[in-house]
């Protein structure tokens, strides 16, 4: 058997054996909880998909959900900015460049209930990112227009908390990162939000996937290798396959 089938088979009987209500995400509440990937890669055409459910601002209320940073400056990032906060009360999506740097804000979906959310940018200036939740495209705002070249890094991708140091904790749960070297059209980002399983979607295009499934450590990347969870604890699942069938 391919053993990237193998990983993921192996995966599904433990999580389908546990049952369908088994804690199988990951829960952020403290300084310090994240999970370190040991994905690097940059490429110009990304979409990204991750399940969110906030329960509190988190870290200096910017908890972040993602960002591509461990020791260096962060080039992309996607986090929380609470209410009273400059441009609060909104999720905000950045990407450093070599001259103007991205930031676009959406609204922030209600708490305590898992919103899914898809990102789709091609990093080249001038350009917006399009950003959808629960398979609804936002109005993005736009708080600066990109100039010069994107900025990259070395460092990996981290979910939940910031790379550098212990501030920026999320504060709730997160699910199902997942990472393409593509521009996902609205239609796959909706198949996601209705619950379809990324691996479901732009198969040849898919370069991470972390479900976070709570059940194991480090975490099961399929693709993009196993990454490491630091102070997280296991939570409920989002609603999606296996545990639903994507409509």
């Amino acid at each position: 058997m391919n053993p990237y089938r193998a990983i993921l088979c192996g995966a599904l009987v433990v999580l389908l054996l546990a049952g369908a209500d088994s804690e199988a995400a990951r829960d952020f509440a403290a300084a310090g909880d994240k999970v370190s990937t040991p994905f690097t890669a940059h490429a110009t055409q990304r979409s990204y998909s991750l399940w969110t459910f906030r329960r509190g601002d988190g870290g200096g209320g910017f908890g972040r959900m993602f960002e591509k940073r461990t020791t260096s400056t962060e080039v992309e990032t996607f986090h929380n900015r609470a209410t009273g906060t400059a441009n609060g009360d909104t999720y905000m999506y950045t990407r450093a460049f070599s001259g103007t740097s991205g930031f676009w804000t959406i609204p922030r979906p209600s708490a305590n209930i898992w919103h899914h959310i898809c990102i789709v940018y091609e990093a080249v200036a001038g350009s917006l990112p399009t950003i959808h939740v629960d398979g609804i495209p936002q109005t993005v705002t736009a708080l600066s227009t990109t100039s010069g070249s994107p900025n990259t890094n070395t460092d990996a991708y981290v979910i939940g908390g910031r790379g550098n140091d212990n501030l920026r904790a999320w504060d709730g749960r997160l699910a199902e990162f997942a990472i393409w070297n593509a521009l996902l059209t609205a239609s796959e980002c909706q198949a996601l939000a209705r619950g379809a399983s990324p691996n479901t979607i732009r198969r040849q295009s898919l370069v991470g996937y972390w479900p976070l499934w709570g059940v194991s450590s480090p975490e099961p990347g399929l693709p993009g290798g196993t990454a490491t969870p630091t102070g997280t604890t296991a939570a409920r699942h989002a609603p999606v396959g296996p545990y639903v069938r994507a409509r």
